[in-house]
């Protein structure tokens, strides 16, 4: 029963860490920040952190879009 509740934790801390890297990079791909920050700020390995600056792409173009 601990065991469950720990991965459930380790993995919560996995996301949180994923959108943590997604929202620096949507503020990377607005210019805001270098994406060598974003990648600091996510704390993400490099695959991890493309995987979640991938992501940000589109959100970043979709807000942008809306902002026109």
């Amino acid at each position: 029963m601990v065991t469950k509740s720990l991965e459930r934790r380790k993995m919560a801390k996995e996301k949180v860490k994923h959108l943590s890297g997604v929202f620096a990079s949507v503020f990377a791909h607005a210019g805001h920040i270098t994406k060598a920050e974003a990648k600091e700020i996510s704390g993400l390995e490099d695959h991890e952190f493309e995987k979640a600056y991938d992501k940000a792409s589109n959100i970043a173009e979709n807000v942008m879009h809306c902002e026109l």
